[in-house]
């Protein structure tokens, strides 16, 4: 499915709760003491983001439905407060991220040179079970079978081409029998299918079909006929309907699905 930029009620109270996805500036300031912190701003208040995550962050809550005694590996999560809702609802999340630089206007080492320090201080002010391995998915030594829900949010777009095929099949190794791969995924409106342009300065639209049969995963929530690459999509039909879709602060819209592991 592509987002809406019309939210569901609980999308809007959701989004109305925890505040994504724009930072506050001066925030950090407040991380000195955590409880001001708490009181004062949400954990999305320090990093930057697209305006798409407001629907993204939402969807991507429900479908991951954190519990307690749930392991989910949030691939990508850098900075961003979606980690720290999750683990208020008693899971147990793993922040796999590298903090490379993935096409923004401003790099990680320039804005947070120290990011573990900085989930240090947000996890103080936000009490859970929040870990940072920085590193790649391939890399980061989950055993098999050990996690229940990979979720990631608008990150492998970005990636290598390379790069997809082995976080998929890392992922599909880490998850457990009946786990979740939850995804959303920018779709640029000016690349391919759209123009003649393979590339931009984020990255690339990624064929969800071959996707979907690199993993072996069955679909079970998402509409082919608005994911880029499965036969029934169609770019004029997006194209149509962008009154209705959320484009984001740069010119994308969110495509979401989910698989699941037998």
């Amino acid at each position: 499915m592509i987002g809406r930029k019309r939210l569901t009620p609980e999308h809007a109270a959701w989004n109305a709760a925890w505040q994504p996805p724009f930072p506050v500036p001066g925030a950090r300031r407040f991380l000195r003491m955590p409880w001001l912190a708490r009181r004062t701003v949400s954990p999305f208040a320090f990093q930057p983001n697209s305006s798409m995550r407001q629907f993204e962050y939402p969807w991507a809550y429900d479908q991951v439905a954190p519990h307690p005694g749930q392991v989910v590996v949030d691939l990508g999560g850098a900075l961003s407060g979606f980690q720290f809702t999750l683990a208020a609802a008693g899971a147990s999340v793993i922040n796999v991220d590298p903090f490379l630089d993935y096409g923004g206007s401003l790099s990680y080492a320039e804005y947070v040179p120290t990011p573990q320090a900085m989930l240090s201080k947000m996890n103080r002010a936000w009490p859970g079970d929040v870990r940072l391995s920085r590193t790649t998915l391939p890399n980061a030594n989950l055993e098999p079978e050990s996690v229940d829900v990979v979720v990631s949010v608008s990150t492998l777009e970005h990636f290598p081409p390379d790069e997809i095929a082995d976080t998929l099949d890392s992922a599909v190794l880490a998850l457990r029998p009946g786990g979740r791969l939850v995804l959303t995924v920018d779709l640029f409106l000016d690349l391919a299918p759209f123009t003649d342009r393979t590339e931009n300065r984020w990255g690339t639209n990624i064929d969800l079909r071959a996707l979907c049969e690199r993993t072996g995963l069955p679909l079970v929530v998402g509409q082919p006929h608005e994911l880029c690459g499965f036969y029934e999509f169609s770019p004029r039909e997006v194209q149509a309907n962008l009154g209705e879709l959320f484009v984001g602060s740069y010119p994308a819209v969110p495509q979401a699905l989910v698989l699941q592991k037998p």
